[in-house]
């Protein structure tokens, strides 16, 4: 009995991890994207058109940062065992093959709310220096098209955070970073 708890609770983290990397809902008829908002609408749409490829870095360091905008960002992401995690939820050292991460940096040109939108079950941190910012509740679910997750981050003017991406299962993963 106390090694079936004690394996319990040994696997809980990685059962999160797996339950926020394995959940996806593909896209297809019963997402009608034709009832959300005009802004949301925007979001959808860019996310199928061409993109900029932007390779990510093992490690946060001197990178260029990109800013937000209505334009898709294709990430070309690092294997896990090579990316230098501050708070991502698969670390070096513990990572399965084939699951990719890095981070770019990102500079915000005024205070406010931003949207982080992705086209897979990636997992996403925003940090400002070593600490994760809280995600924004008050922002709308946005899942339709091909965006399979959408946070909100409330974020200051002319400040560089990173952007740091971990547990994906794809090595390409595509982003767009939009103002509220």
């Amino acid at each position: 009995m106390i090694r079936l708890l004690w394996a319990i609770v040994i696997s809980l983290p990685a059962l999160a991890a797996l339950a926020q990397t394995e959940h996806m809902h593909p896209p297809g008829a019963s997402d009608d994207c034709s009832t959300l908002p005009a802004p949301l609408q925007v979001i959808v749409a860019t996310m199928e058109a061409p993109g900029v490829t932007v390779q990510v870095t093992e490690q946060r360091g001197q990178a260029p940062a990109v800013e937000p905008g209505m334009k898709r960002l294709d990430l070309v992401l690092q294997p896990m065992s090579a990316v230098q995690s501050v708070a991502g939820k698969v670390r070096a050292g513990e990572n399965p093959d084939g699951v990719f991460g890095g981070f770019i940096r990102l500079r915000t040109p005024a205070d406010g709310l931003y949207r982080i939108s992705a086209d897979s079950t990636v997992w996403l941190d925003v940090l400002d220096g070593d600490q994760p910012r809280d995600r924004a509740r008050d922002t709308s679910r946005l899942h339709c098209g091909k965006i399979q997750k959408s946070l909100g981050f409330a974020l200051a003017r002319g400040h560089s955070y990173w952007i740091e991406l971990s547990a994906s299962k794809r090595r390409e993963v595509s982003l767009i970073i939009s103002p509220q």
